[in-house]
């Protein structure tokens, strides 16, 4: 687990205990840009965020795209993909490309990304956990979370305070996500 100290902004790298059920971040993955304060939501013509409105794939990956530092975003850079949805003028190709180059993001068994599809709460979780690395958890956080495929994000997110989950213990996983509901998780 790595630590940065605040006055230094030195990392260092602590055991984590056998019994932690979190993992260790891996050296490789992206790393969140803490230096600058960039705007990382951006609204739309009208001139409005719409906080509302279901967030889209693509728009989830061009937060994280801009989340980079410099130094990983040139690292991962790339303007190609395996997608068979992504076009290689779509304005969102740079940042789903270069994140699926990091192991960030992934598509759906038919090779497609659906970029224009709403997000899944589910979907959220493991590309917010998948931005920070490897973290993940084997705990029991949610009652409806047991056997989905990304149970082991959603318990790690929630582990790490990242998540909350609603009143009646649920997380509610196929939960399409609302603008201020992607903000709140990555903030």
């Amino acid at each position: 687990k790595e630590e940065e100290d605040e006055q230094t902004g030195q990392t260092t790298e602590t055991k984590i205990k056998k019994n932690d059920p979190v993992k260790p971040v891996g050296p490789s993955k992206p790393q969140l840009n803490k230096a600058d304060h960039y705007a990382y939501i951006v609204g739309y013509p009208d001139g409005l965020v719409h906080p509302e409105k279901n967030i889209t794939r693509a728009e989830v990956a061009t937060i994280f795209f801009r989340l980079l530092t410099d130094a990983k975003r040139a690292e991962y850079w790339s303007k190609t993909n395996d997608f068979t949805d992504i076009s290689a003028d779509a304005w969102y190709n740079n940042a789903i490309s270069t994140l699926a180059n990091a192991g960030v993001l992934s598509g759906y068994e038919d090779n497609t990304f659906r970029p224009d599809q709403p997000i899944t709460r589910a979907e959220l979780v493991k590309i917010a956990m998948s931005f920070y690395g490897t973290v993940h958890s084997d705990s029991h956080v949610f009652n409806d979370v047991g056997e989905h495929w990304a149970a082991a994000f959603i318990n790690g997110a929630a582990d790490l305070g990242f998540v909350d989950g609603y009143g009646d213990e649920t997380f509610q996983p196929d939960r399409y996500v609302t603008r201020a509901e992607a903000i709140k998780i990555i903030n």
